[in-house]
């Protein structure tokens, strides 16, 4: 492929928010026109150049117009003004299920899609069983779409758009809902596509997810194309804008607070040392940095998937005060008797406050982990309800 995989020349695209709506041919007629609606920007002249051959990562806060930039790349919208150029074939991953029949089945929508981005059924018939192998969901592709989980959606979506074999793959968000074991898989594909020359422009909140895939990255603002750079670059300016205070500390790692205190490190295992399990014991140990012993701090830590949204929050204010005998430093253990969070890949963040004014001290996200599935689960979601199946 010579010349860009995708190039925006003073891209915009409005959105009309209805206030109030006339459907009837009556209705327009006696108000005089179809309604009362505001407009809303969701990209404003944006030129955007991505090469080919590289996974290129966009970032930005909701609403900020990653998602909308996407679908002008997938042809699903259309700019108000501008153009948009697309360089090769596309295979679009966007909302969970886009593209999917519910009342067919899995195997019925993989030939269905593929017939769409123009395989023919005989390429089909060949490829099958590659998309079959790879989407893993079993006598489940033979099952109507509607009966699937979030995670069965996510595979057999991911395996259907990469074995399209397309010239440029854009993925929005869809990776977030997948196991751990399917994200690894998923991220050794991509990098394989990137190695074949394929282009990949990925839409993620997984930070850690852009900053390891991505050659490349932009961030976007509230419709507009607000800088580009190396992924490190773009996260550490979308974190600031975030948060103004933000820093890097020695490690690389994003940091707020005003720094009168620090969490030196915070870790997530079971009793024995391993990986946390679904159903097991599980302690998340922190530890604390010196700070002022007249200061009362509080600590707090919560557990989010990688996609942003969180599962967890707690502190330790109004549970049990943290010691002036800690000032010099010492560790912190919140102990789970039975860890309800099923399998998946997850962010563990951690910050201190003062516990009288509340102003934050200290806040950083320490690591991602994986949180591995108990033995022949068959759960679904980001949490076990932990009930008993009883006939009556």
């Amino acid at each position: 492929m010579t010349g860009p995989a995708v190039a925006f020349d003073q891209v915009s695209k409005r959105f009309r928010i209805w206030h109030e709506k006339h459907d009837s041919l009556k209705a327009r007629l006696v108000n005089r026109g179809g309604g009362r609606y505001s407009e809303r920007s969701a990209l404003e002249s944006v030129n955007l150049t991505i090469p080919a051959g590289i996974t290129y990562g966009l970032v930005g806060a909701n609403g900020a117009g990653k998602s909308t930039a996407l679908k002008l790349i997938a042809e699903i919208l259309v700019p108000d003004s501008g153009t948009v150029a697309v360089n090769g074939k596309v295979s679009a991953l966007l909302e969970l299920g886009a593209g999917f029949h519910p009342d067919l089945t899995g195997r019925e929508n993989v030939y269905l899609n593929g017939s769409i981005l123009g395989l023919s059924q005989k390429t089909l018939d060949l490829r099958f069983d590659d998309i079959a192998q790879f989407a893993e969901i079993g006598d489940a592709m033979d099952f109507q779409v509607k009966t699937y989980s979030s995670g069965m959606h996510a595979r057999l979506g991911f395996a259907v758009a990469v074995h399209v074999e397309p010239d440029i793959l854009v993925i929005d968000e869809a990776l977030s809902v997948g196991d751990a074991a399917f994200q690894r898989r998923c991220a050794q594909r991509i990098t394989e596509l990137r190695r074949g020359g394929r282009t990949v422009i990925i839409v993620s909140h997984d930070l850690g997810l852009v900053r390891t895939l991505c050659d490349r990255a932009a961030l976007f603002d509230r419709g507009h194309l607000a800088a580009e750079g190396s992924p490190g670059e773009i996260i550490a300016l979308y974190e600031r804008s975030v948060h103004s205070d933000a820093v890097v500390d020695d490690a690389g790692r994003i940091r707020f607070g005003n720094g009168a205190a620090r969490i030196l490190d915070a870790t997530i295992h079971r009793p024995s040392g391993e990986p946390p399990r679904n159903g097991e014991p599980t302690i998340i140990t922190i530890d604390l940095g010196e700070f002022d012993q007249g200061r009362q701090i509080a600590v707090g830590v919560n557990i989010r998937r990688n996609d942003g949204v969180m599962i967890s929050q707690t502190t330790t204010r109004g549970v049990i005060p943290i010691p002036p005998t800690l000032a010099n430093g010492g560790t912190l253990a919140y102990e789970i008797p039975s860890l309800a969070v099923l399998s998946g890949s997850y962010v563990l963040h951690t910050w201190l406050f003062d516990d009288d004014s509340g102003v934050l001290l200290d806040a950083v996200d320490h690591r991602s982990f994986d949180i591995e599935p108990a033995d022949a689960s068959v759960d679904g979601g980001a949490v076990a309800l932990g009930g008993t199946w009883r006939l009556h």
